[in-house]
């Protein structure tokens, strides 16, 4: 079971060596986009599987999936949006990105116990 996370950060580590220079090469749209749908399909998956090397699999694309998203997908934003913006916007990502398990977390505790879909 401890294994799926190392799975994932396998992933995400050898998705880092290629995925962002996809972005450099064919441009930010294109890899942005197929790993985004990538990892849609990765979820639904996920939700589907009941089987733990199948889960392990899953999390190994979902690991390639992310610097797409992460990665290629900051720059992105920040090349759409005007450079006066670039700080502010960059800074309410980060800080959203930051704290939705700080926001989830006080979700489960006070207002919903229905856990199962997160």
């Amino acid at each position: 079971i401890g294994f799926i996370g190392s799975m994932y950060l396998m992933g995400w580590s050898a998705g880092c060596l290629f995925i962002p220079r996809l972005g450099d090469v064919y441009g930010r749209r294109k890899p942005f986009l197929i790993c985004s749908a990538l990892s849609v399909l990765v979820y639904l998956g996920l939700l589907l599987s009941k089987n733990i090397d199948l889960t392990m699999a899953l999390y190994l694309l979902l690991g390639l999936s992310t610097p797409g998203k992460v990665n290629i997908g900051y720059v992105y934003l920040l090349e759409l949006v005007p450079t006066a913006w670039q700080t502010y916007v960059g800074t309410v990502l980060l800080i959203g990105d930051g704290s939705t398990m700080i926001f989830l977390s006080l979700y489960l505790r006070y207002i919903s116990k229905d856990w199962f879909w997160f």
